[in-house]
């Protein structure tokens, strides 16, 4: 999962001089709540079995900022797994002058049959529909300049 933001160069210096360093801040703010809010909805579209996946799903979160809803382990969690699951999540962040880049990394080696699905199996595109929803809302939370 990978949200970035960029902004064109004809115009970000003319912003940068209309609003100094409170763009770079906007834009940061704005794409660490869209990750958080995508991961979230990506932890709750996760299928559950052992809480393998969402362990991972889980990490990202949390190093984003965020906090797992209590439930997030399932009926049955199994301790191990759920250990496993947290090593293999992580969340990498870059920003640049125009830019602000996150990307959640959920590395449990069965979460791409989970999100594409199998012949066997349909997807469940967690991480897909969390991302259309996020983009529907990124308007609605932009503020700029920030209070």
């Amino acid at each position: 999962m990978r949200l970035r933001v960029e902004i064109e160069d004809r115009a970000s210096a003319r912003l940068e001089s209309l609003a100094g360093r409170e763009l770079t801040d906007a834009r940061r703010r704005l794409i660490e709540q869209a990750m958080r809010e995508a991961l979230a909805d990506t932890l709750r579209g996760n299928p559950v079995e052992t809480g393998r996946s969402r362990a991972a799903w889980a990490a990202a979160l949390q190093q984003a900022g965020g906090e797992a809803p209590a439930e997030w382990r399932g009926p049955h969690p199994d301790a191990g797994a759920i250990a496993e699951g947290a090593a293999r999540g992580s969340l990498t962040r870059s920003d640049g002058e125009s830019t602000t880049d996150l990307s959640a990394d959920n590395r449990v080696r069965y979460v791409g049959f989970l999100e594409y699905g199998t012949w066997r199996r349909a997807p469940f595109a967690m991480v897909r529909r969390a991302l259309v929803r996020v983009q529907q809302q990124l308007s609605q939370w932009f503020e700029f300049p920030p209070q």
